[in-house]
């Protein structure tokens, strides 16, 4: 047997490209790891590595050699302390945390870094919640001790240094609370596994330096993964090396290019549109509501003429208040289908996405399917924050699934939203 056949096979479970991490410091890593197992034979070495996890890990182990500091590359911190408490008025619901993940963490400087800044702007323990994932167990150990010396400090931040770590002979000891705030464990990001492992729906996703070990297949699974477990207003950082596959894959940068951080594009448009074309859409959306409410009006009367007529395929030509009513009437007769084409037609007329998710929301509740029905109200509520009526369709979301404090907090934000109203609207 060759050691190419055992690189290959290491490839295979870490997805590294042997070019990008060098083939003599794979052959390399392989020897060191035969040798601590006492085998002189290939053969032997690769079927051990076949049936027992441990000594693969022992090789990965051999092969990773992490390179990383506190807050390694400025600039990226800057721009998440900047945005951190907008981001997490914005995208958090309220009693959630702000969900950062870091992989690959290595040894633990980079997760540490982030909830440093995370405090830093302004966000207190229990508002933020980091889990910090890497493929060696051996960098995890040292992670999870928080243990560093002082080239772990070689970007300099003294002052981060002096208040959260203590002295202790040659090292400094991280602090305990912060310690805590970081969630390790063990995982392969294009694993088979690794979906099992978190939860979806995180806010911030760290991805520095990995990429460029990577082919480009593999690039693309491991973007595709992270994209699954992002909000879809989240942020996605990446390593200076990483960045030159994003925009083919509908990423733009979210500041500067140097920020190296990212979103998804269809974010990007919406925040254009909502700058430059604000006017336009404010008037549109007032359109929808007296549409809606008229509709409604139209439809509690159960006019025969009016269902007869939302039989038909709305004209392109139709107004907003056709399309609406149309929408109305469908889902009074269940008609999901068709109501979700119209919600189509509705967006391309209006641009309104917060109505559309509306829709999309009730839809999906009609049809018990609560979880798409709950993220369909939350973009909705994200984008519209006073829409009163999302936010009980969410109390009732969240009371179906057992979580009454949830349910409590939705119903009293749209119990505030409606006195609002009925104060502003007396004050008329």
């Amino acid at each position: 047997m060759k050691i190419e056949s055992i690189v290959g096979y290491l490839q295979e479970q870490m997805g590294m490209n042997p070019e990008t991490v060098g083939f003599d410091t794979m052959k390399k890593a392989v020897y060191t790891a035969m040798l601590a197992n006492d085998i002189n034979e290939l053969d032997e070495y690769y079927r051990l590595i076949q049936q027992d996890s441990l000594a693969l890990q022992g090789l990965i182990d051999a092969v990773v050699i992490p390179e990383t500091s506190f807050f390694r590359d400025k600039k990226p911190f800057q721009v998440l302390k900047n945005n951190l408490r907008h981001l997490y008025r914005t995208l958090c619901d309220e009693g959630e945390p702000l969900k950062i993940l870091s992989v690959p963490s290595s040894t633990g400087e980079e997760p540490y870094s982030i909830a440093m800044t995370c405090l830093d702007a302004g966000l207190n323990y229990g508002e933020f919640e980091i889990h910090a994932c890497d493929i060696s167990q051996r960098v995890l150990d040292v992670a999870r001790r928080g243990q560093y010396s002082e080239y772990s400090f070689r970007g300099g931040h003294t002052t981060y240094q002096q208040r959260y770590f203590t002295t202790k002979g040659h090292f400094f000891q991280i602090d305990e609370q912060l310690r805590a705030s970081v969630n390790f464990f063990q995982g392969n990001l294009i694993g088979d596994q690794f979906m099992g492992q978190v939860e979806k729906g995180f806010h911030i996703v760290f991805c520095r330096n990995l990429l460029i070990y990577f082919d480009k297949p593999t690039k693309c699974k491991a973007i595709s993964v992270i994209e699954s477990l992002l909000h879809d207003d989240g942020l996605l950082v990446v390593g200076h090396a990483d960045t030159a596959i994003l925009p083919s894959l509908g990423y733009k940068p979210f500041s500067d290019q140097f920020s190296f951080t990212y979103v998804k594009s269809h974010n990007q448009q919406k925040a254009v549109v909502t700058t430059t074309n604000n006017h336009v859409l404010v008037e549109k959306g007032k359109q929808v509501m007296e549409a809606l409410v008229a509709a409604r009006t139209d439809i509690a009367a159960s006019s025969p003429a009016i269902i007869k007529h939302n039989e038909e395929t709305v004209p392109s030509n139709s107004s907003i208040a056709d399309v609406v009513q149309k929408i109305e009437a469908l889902l009074l007769k269940k008609d999901f289908s068709q109501a979700t084409t119209c919600c189509q037609t509705l967006m391309e007329k209006t641009g309104d996405k917060s109505t559309v998710h509306h829709y999309l929301g009730h839809i999906a509740f009609l049809q018990d399917e609560m979880q798409v029905a709950e993220k369909q109200f939350k973009k909705a509520v994200y984008l519209q924050p006073n829409n009163e009526e999302a936010l009980c369709f969410l109390a009732k979301i969240s009371k179906k699934q057992g979580d009454e404090a949830a349910a409590l907090r939705y119903q009293q934000r749209a119990d505030r939203i409606k006195a609002r109203m009925s104060s502003a609207q007396e004050n008329l």
